[in-house]
């Protein structure tokens, strides 16, 4: 009886904390909604050729995420957590394995920084040689 109303004001406050977390991701999701193109891309170091990212966009429509590459669609779902320092992203392309990573929403700049399906979710806005991520920074169309 004694640990009665403690567990029930704990569990409470717990369904609240995810409550309030799955409204800020949805809030996040829906600030990620539109197409953006790509500014600038380095992959482990080495930065993409400008001509190659005028060829790319990006879709980004709910839980939907789409990379357009030279007209082929790239389709993976998505998952954010916006309540973590950095802000968290997982990309799950069709048939493939989860790609963790980092981004930040800066008004119409998106950066992401991802990691190789099957590592560690990077730390950092960076890509340097031999890290096995991805950073790629985003501006949005209007």
């Amino acid at each position: 009886m004694k640990w009665t109303m403690p567990c029930l004001l704990l569990a409470t406050g717990l369904v609240f904390a995810d409550d309030k977390a799955d409204e800020a991701n949805k809030k996040a999701l829906a600030a990620l909604k539109g197409t953006w193109k790509v500014e600038s891309a380095v992959r482990e170091g080495e930065a993409r050729p400008a001509a190659d990212l005028e060829k790319v966009k990006l879709k980004v429509d709910g839980e939907s995420f789409t990379i357009n590459e030279d007209g082929r669609d790239m389709p993976a779902k998505i998952k954010v957590d916006s309540t973590k320092k950095p802000a968290e992203i997982d990309l799950t392309p069709d048939k493939q394995e989860t790609m963790k990573g980092i981004y930040k929403l800066e008004g119409d700049k998106l950066t992401i920084c991802l990691s190789k399906a099957g590592t560690d979710r990077p730390k950092d806005f960076k890509s340097e040689a031999g890290s096995g991520t991805f950073l790629v920074v985003f501006k949005k169309e209007k």
